[in-house]
């Protein structure tokens, strides 16, 4: 991610140039001055001197928006300093110094055409270094082209350090850029799935809710409409189906309850109460037919065990089945349930004739329910396929879960 420049980052760069500038204009007035410093020191070109210093320190105004432009113009402007013998070399040393770095930190621009040109300043600055003046004697016992080869390597180190600072910086701005994009990008992604933990949770509870609800509700719709229609023929049955309209609001508030008890409960298992499973599809089928539903019931091969999930589902779409079957066909109807384990898979198949005595639903609402959409749910959870369709006059509904391979056979 490239810096982006500012107004503040302007006024910034504007002030320290002002200041360098300053000081590298005091710093040639005092070795420039024989009176304070040697008289060989004076003696240079000062149009030159002044022209560089200030095109050097003019170029630092806007080293964060052209950087490597500024480099190669500092540079370009350090070299003459050195060239004449211009008598101020400490602050444009350090003037050099933060155009590099700068080109290094805020290049924006592929680093090895930053590195071609550190390495042409680096070359002009050795080859300079070590081509001075190289038969002038040395005072002292240490040869002049050892001396000059150790400057040559300081500059090398000088320039080199300074854009590698500057690289450094740069790296490390755009990994802190990348960090933050990526915390957002987790961030977005941490709510999406508790968002879609929430809905799939409330699509659980609703689904629950309807299949525990629904089916007692519905045998009491059945038993109450039975209770009223032989009110005035045969009143001695009013009480037996009074007595199983309050046996399935009893099954209805003990099945909420337990219901409810696992949604507060922190566990996976449900221990306030039996769990609907396949073993009790007897006790349905009972509950059915005591409402006026003929029911036969078809158990192929030992369908336990088989995963909790599924074993919930599974009994669960044979209730909504069969409460859709007496909702929507009535006393009368004749129904059949079959389940079968299969090799790799459980099969549940539920149909009905239709031939009962309550009216027929109106569009396709028995097809297009909440039951039914709830069925679909449960199954894809599993990976399984959902069938409906009707069959005659009637009704069928074909679930597929995919399980183990069947148990092996116990032999006696």
């Amino acid at each position: 991610m490239a810096w982006r420049p500012s107004v503040r980052s302007d006024a910034f760069d504007v002030a320290l140039a002002v200041v360098l500038g300053a000081l590298a204009a005091l710093s040639l007035y005092v070795g420039g001055d024989p009176f304070l410093t040697a008289p060989e020191l004076a003696d240079y070109s000062r149009p030159w001197g002044i022209a560089c210093l200030a095109v050097l320190h003019l170029a630092l105004a806007v080293r964060r928006r052209y950087p490597l432009v500024v480099a190669v113009v500092v540079t370009a402007a350090f070299l003459p300093v050195r060239f004449l013998d211009i008598p101020e070399f400490q602050v444009v040393s350090v003037s050099l110094f933060i155009a590099i770095y700068s080109a290094g930190a805020y290049g924006g621009i592929r680093r090895h055409a930053v590195r071609g040109v550190i390495a042409a300043a680096i070359g002009v600055l050795v080859v300079w270094t070590v081509l001075r003046d190289p038969f002038r004697p040395y005072e002292g016992r240490i040869p002049l082209e050892l001396l000059n080869a150790f400057t040559a390597a300081v500059n090398v180190f000088y320039v080199a350090a300074a854009w590698m600072l500057g690289d450094l910086v740069r790296t490390r701005r755009q990994r802190e850029a990348q960090l933050e994009v990526q915390a957002a990008v987790l961030e977005e992604a941490h709510e999406e799935r508790a968002r879609r933990a929430v809905l799939a949770e409330r699509i659980r509870i609703a689904r629950e809710l309807h299949d525990v609800v629904a089916h007692h509700v519905s045998v009491m719709g059945v038993q109450a409409g039975a209770a009223r229609r032989v009110l005035d023929g045969r009143p001695e049955a009013v009480p037996e189906l009074l007595g199983s309209i309050e046996d399935a609001s009893r099954q209805a508030v003990a099945e909420l309850h337990r219901l409810l008890g696992f949604l507060r409960s922190d566990d996976e298992v449900d221990g306030t109460g039996p769990q609907p499973s396949l073993a009790r599809l007897d006790e349905l089928v009972g509950h059915m037919r005591d409402a006026g539903l003929s029911v036969e019931l078809t158990v192929d091969g030992p369908v336990e065990p088989v995963p909790a999930g599924i074993d919930l589902s599974a009994f669960r779409i044979v209730q909504e089945a069969l409460t859709n079957t007496l909702k929507h066909g009535g006393p009368g109807s004749h129904a059949a349930v079959a389940v079968a384990r299969r090799e790799a898979a459980l099969e549940v198949i539920v149909t009905d004739d239709g031939a009962g005595s309550a009216q027929p639903a109106v569009d396709g609402a028995a097809a297009n329910g909440h039951g039914l959409v709830g069925m679909r749910e449960r199954v894809a959870l599993h990976g399984g396929e959902l069938r409906t369709g009707e069959v005659g006059s009637g009704f069928e509904v074909r679930a597929w879960f995919p399980v183990g391979a069947r148990p092996a056979a116990v032999e006696a």
